[in-house]
């Protein structure tokens, strides 16, 4: 007896084929599947079926004939195939999460200028990896970093734009802004239990997520972390497969009075192309940096899923550090 979901994937699949075929439900007991993705047929159009999940409950199954036509792969459609293995292969070669990402910059939604500037400039690093929260995927993704971390010092003025990108292959689909959050943060603890091993703190910053001087530190250089994902609530945010941006700290310190300029012009571009500012900082602002980094609106007695396992940092945050000029 099948579980409720997998009669509903194997129902949608079946009825993908029939379609394809063009005997419509008619047809419904004649082609025979199975949960593996092979499917026998009786003088019927050999095709590819794949059942993706959707969210919420549902299931979509597209089916392709043995000699499909030229398909488009839209980014809401999640790559997570359980049925049909050829099809997610066959998406995943038209899938190029670096000219996504491009693309995704360069969308009115998107409100950074900082990124845009930086592409522009072709300095973002962009890295791909299997899977958000997975300790492997965790591990080549801080190799990556600890050398942008190194590369990136020398280079850093009040002129320079630099991120570092990191994008996954799974999950697919769309994750709920909490589990997003939850992936998120348990990546970061995985790159920050490896990087605690050898490296301390950058000078003005601690990895206390409670702490407003707040960074996330690789390789004793401290980031702030945008998360972005299907599911954000945020368009600014909302892209066609889970990510992390990282930019440099001392990089803002850096633009001085030009960081608070180019946060309003973000501002009022975030205002204009998504209706409002994030509440996030419009409620928090630089109390807790923490908050910011998944891109959701957390709770008021939300609490950071992250341990620091650095000494306590001996720098106490001051208003100076970040400090609107007067007028």
């Amino acid at each position: 007896m099948f579980e409720p979901l997998t009669f509903f994937r194997y129902w949608t699949c079946k009825e993908a084929y029939l379609k394809v075929d063009g005997t419509r439900l008619a047809g419904l007991s004649a082609p025979s599947l199975s949960l593996t993705g092979d499917i026998e047929v009786d003088h019927r159009p050999e095709c590819t079926i794949a059942a993706l999940d959707v969210g919420a409950g549902h299931v979509t199954a597209p089916a392709l004939p043995a000699r499909p036509a030229p398909a488009r792969a839209f980014d809401w459609l999640p790559r997570q195939a359980s049925i049909g293995r050829e099809v997610s292969e066959r998406w995943s070669e038209m899938s190029d999460p670096k000219a996504e990402l491009e693309a995704f910059i360069q969308t009115t939604e998107f409100s950074c200028l900082g990124a845009r500037a930086a592409l522009k400039k072709g300095s973002i690093v962009h890295g791909h990896y299997p899977t958000l929260g997975d300790p492997e995927s965790a591990r080549a993704h801080y190799r990556d970093m600890l050398g942008y971390a190194r590369d990136i010092r020398p280079t850093l003025s009040d002129k320079s734009f630099r991120t570092f990108v990191s994008t996954f292959e799974e999950p697919g689909g769309i994750l709920h802004e909490e589990e997003y959050e939850r992936l998120m943060w348990r990546h970061l603890q995985l790159m920050h239990d490896i990087d605690s091993r050898t490296y301390g703190l950058d000078e003005d910053f601690t990895s206390d997520p409670n702490e407003p001087n707040f960074g996330f530190h690789v390789g004793g250089h401290s980031f702030f972390a945008i998360g972005m994902h299907p599911g954000s609530s945020r368009a600014s945010r909302r892209f066609s497969r889970p990510a992390i941006a990282f930019n440099s700290m001392l990089q803002f310190m850096l633009l001085g009075d030009k960081f608070f300029s180019m946060q309003d012009a973000i501002r009022k571009r975030e205002t204009t192309n998504n209706g409002s500012v994030n509440p996030s900082f419009t409620t928090y602002e630089y109390q807790m940096p923490s908050r910011h980094f998944s891109g959701r609106m957390t709770e008021e007695d939300w609490k950071c899923p992250f341990t620091s396992r650095h000494e306590p940092s001996s720098v106490k945050y001051t208003s100076d550090m970040v400090q609107r000029p007067a007028g």
